[in-house]
């Protein structure tokens, strides 16, 4: 006997284009909204079981093959892993569904995460520096799982009737809201967003998420609203890392005046 699986309505018929939110993606805090707010990162919760995995690969290559002892080192192993996992599952789901519930309209960086976090070593001919800082880096990217995080949001917000959107990264963390000013020194430091050019000065995870908020509201404005507002085009768009660039200028120039 077949049964009939009734299809899922959607929470919303037309997405709100006010209620939307920009999200800044970090490894200092997991991400900052566009609205101030600020999730507390994975590698608080996982640093520990880390550095327990971390020695238990120790014991396990001194450990004689085929012995006890080395049995009962993969099975901790297995289960450290799998709390890993399971605190990171856990945490993810929170925290995607708490941003798609609060707004109908999500956007965030496209990101090349391959290329975030490819090996710190480099090649024979061009070998890479501070690799034992790159390497920590790489692993406190990996343990936020951005790639997964973005799934997630994107398919509850297909099923809730929203819309999510994926723009070109480039700029965000440099660019003054005020003036347009485009450049690194903007970024003197690490948390502080200080605008060479007019003065203005922010947190800089909050100054890029509402960057990329305003790309986001540009690739609409570009692709047409309604069209990626149409929750059958929810899906991120080819082209979105070529059409959402902020203001193609040098990237340690001011504006002209």
């Amino acid at each position: 006997m077949a049964l009939a699986v009734k299809p899922h309505a959607p929470e919303i018929t037309e997405p709100d284009p006010d209620n939307s939110v920009g999200i800044d993606m970090g490894s200092r805090f997991f991400a900052t909204l566009s609205d101030c707010t600020q999730l507390e990162s994975f590698n608080k919760h996982l640093d520990g079981i880390d550095r327990r995995i971390s020695l238990l690969h120790k014991k396990l290559d001194r450990s004689l093959p085929g012995s006890s002892n080395r049995a009962k080192l993969v099975k901790k192993l297995a289960l450290m892993y799998k709390r890993k996992s399971d605190i990171k599952r856990d945490r993810m789901h929170k925290y995607s569904t708490k941003i798609v519930r609060g707004h109908d309209v999500i956007v965030a960086e496209d990101l090349q995460i391959k290329n975030i976090t490819k090996s710190a070593k480099g090649t024979v001919h061009k070998p890479g520096k501070n690799n034992k800082v790159k390497s920590t880096l790489n692993r406190m990217n990996l343990n936020e799982s951005w790639g997964e995080f973005f799934r997630q949001v994107g398919y509850k917000m297909k099923l809730k009737g929203g819309v999510f959107v994926q723009v070109h990264p480039k700029n965000t963390s440099r660019t003054c809201p005020k003036c347009g000013c485009i450049s690194k020194k903007n970024r003197s430091s690490q948390p502080v967003f200080k605008c060479v050019s007019c003065g203005y000065s922010a947190n800089a995870d909050v100054n890029a998420a509402c960057n990329i908020l305003r790309a986001g509201r540009l690739l609409m404005a570009l692709q047409g609203s309604k069209n990626l507002l149409d929750p059958a085009n929810n899906q991120r768009s080819t082209d979105a890392r070529a059409s959402t660039k902020i203001r193609d200028q040098s990237s340690d120039q001011a504006p002209q005046k």
